[in-house]
C-alpha cells in the first residue's frame, strides 16, 4: 500500500500564519516518521485549525488515522483532502488512499469506485490499477461464494423437505401396518370367540348325551332290582 506524506517547501517567510501551519505539519511529519501516529494526528489537526483548506494537512491526517487503523475516519479525511486541491495528481492520490481505507473497511464496491476515480485523474497510477484489479477479484470471489452458499442452502432445504416427506411416508406406512395388525388381531379374536361358542355347544350336547345315558342306566338297574331270584334247595 502506498502512503503519501506531503512535505512543504517554505517560499514565504514573512507570514507568521503560514509559518505556524507549516511548523505543525513538519512536527506531524516527524512524529509520523517515528511511528508516533497519534502524536502526528494531533499536529496535523493543529495545522488544520490554522488552515482547514490545507491539502497536505488533510491528506497527512488521513494517513495518520489509517496507520492507527481508524479506517472509517481515514476514509472521510481522504475524501475531504480530494476536495481542497485543484491539482489532479493530488486528487488522484487522495482517491487512491480513500480506496485503500474503504478496502480495509471491507467496503469493496466503494473502494472499486474510488480506484476508478484515481485512474480517471491519473491513468498512469499503476498502484491504483493493481488495487482496483485486486478489489474486483475479491468481490467476484465473494459473489461466487455467496451463490454457492445459496445453492447449498437450497439443496439443504430440498433435502430437508425430502427427509420430512420420507418421514411422513414412513409414519403413514407404520400407521397402515399397525391398522392391519389390529384388523388381523380383531379377526383372530372373532374366530376364537366363534370357536369357543362351538365348543360350548358341543359341551352342552355331550352333557345332554351323558344325561341320557345315565337315565338309561338307571332304568336298567331298576328292572334288575325288581326281578326275584329263587334259590334251589338241595335236600
Amino acid at each position: 500500500m502506498r502512503i503519501l506524506i506531503l512535505f512543504l517547501m517554505l517560499f514565504v517567510f514573512g507570514s507568521s500564519y503560514g509559518q505556524k501551519e507549516n511548523s505543525s505539519i513538519r512536527k506531524g511529519n516527524r512524529s509520523y516518521d517515528a511511528s508516533k501516529y497519534d502524536e502526528a494526528e494531533t499536529k496535523y489537526r493543529t495545522s488544520l485549525d490554522i488552515n482547514p483548506s490545507s491539502f497536505p494537512a488533510n491528506n497527512n491526517l488521513g494517513n495518520a488515522m489509517y496507520r492507527q487503523e481508524k479506517f472509517e475516519d481515514a476514509a472521510k479525511q481522504f475524501l475531504q483532502s480530494s476536495l481542497v486541491s485543484e491539482d489532479k495528481i493530488d486528487q488522484a492520490d487522495s482517491y487512491y488512499n480513500y480506496g485503500n481505507a474503504l478496502f480495509q473497511n471491507r467496503k469493496l464496491q466503494e473502494s472499486i469506485e474510488a480506484y476508478k476515480n484515481a485512474l480517471r485523474l491519473n491513468p498512469n497510477d499503476n498502484d491504483a490499477r493493481y488495487n482496483l484489479a485486486l478489489a474486483q477479484k475479491i468481490k467476484k470471489e465473494q459473489e461466487q461464494n455467496q451463490d454457492q452458499e445459496g445453492d447449498n442452502q437450497n439443496k439443504e432445504n430440498q433435502e430437508k423437505k425430502e427427509q420430512k416427506k420420507e418421514g411422513e411416508n414412513q409414519e403413514q406406512e407404520k400407521a397402515r401396518e399397525q391398522e392391519a395388525k389390529q384388523d388381523e388381531q380383531q379377526k383372530k379374536e372373532g374366530q376364537q370367540a366363534k370357536s369357543q361358542k362351538i365348543s360350548k355347544e358341543d359341551a352342552e350336547r355331550m352333557l345332554e348325551a351323558l344325561k341320557n345315558q345315565e337315565q338309561d342306566l338307571q332304568k336298567r338297574l331298576s328292572r334288575k332290582k325288581g326281578k326275584r331270584i329263587t334259590i334251589e334247595k338241595d335236600w
